[in-house]
């Protein structure tokens, strides 16, 4: 007798790999995202007086939006295995949390003005 997955089993696992993947991923942007804003090294402040791909869009609003986005879609996997309203209302809170992180990176996307409370204080002194 042979000893195989069922193609449910299967698209299961697919889909817990993509949770931990998501979780990894936006875990990984808002860290990157909070040494952007700490602004410690030089290579951290790069982005206050970039052009291009990394400016202040792209490390204020767009990878930390991602980031949000991607962690709240993740959540929203982990939370639909929890049954009951716990689970009911986790899910519509991840859900708000991946709208709002999409937001934040629609608006570095097309490269919006950006108020000026949103720079860290290190960086409002250039801008």
């Amino acid at each position: 007798m042979c000893n195989l997955a069922s193609p449910a089993s299967i698209g299961r696992a697919k889909g817990e790999t993509l949770i931990i993947v998501g979780l990894i991923f936006g875990l990984a942007a808002l860290a990157v995202s909070a040494w952007f804003r700490a602004g410690k090294s030089p290579r951290a402040r790069a982005w206050a007086r970039g052009k291009g791909m990394f400016d202040a869009h792209f490390a204020l609003l767009l990878f930390p939006g991602l980031g949000v986005a991607v962690l709240g879609l993740s959540l929203v996997g982990i939370l639909q295995m929890v049954h009951g309203p716990i689970g009911t209302i986790g899910s519509v809170l991840a859900l708000l949390l991946t709208l709002a992180g999409a937001a934040c990176g629609v608006w570095g996307l097309f490269s919006f003005r950006i108020p000026p409370s949103l720079y860290p204080e290190w960086a409002r002194d250039d801008n």
